[in-house]
């Protein structure tokens, strides 16, 4: 899946959705995220501890 059918895909559900339960990319961690403390929904997020501190590249 490409990086922008991922965020379609997830930017047209945000709207339906109370729960997200997920493991994101994690190249996409802190964009995804931050898209997830905007949104009006309860999440989880599978991963590892590691991504907390991606700086990126």
């Amino acid at each position: 899946m490409s990086i922008n059918a991922f965020w379609t895909e997830v930017t047209t559900m945000q709207d339906e959705v109370d729960l997200v339960i997920t493991n994101p990319p994690f190249s996409l961690f802190r964009e995804f995220l931050s898209w997830l403390l905007h949104g009006d929904v309860l999440f989880s997020i599978i991963g590892n501890a590691n991504v907390i501190t991606y700086l990126g590249a």
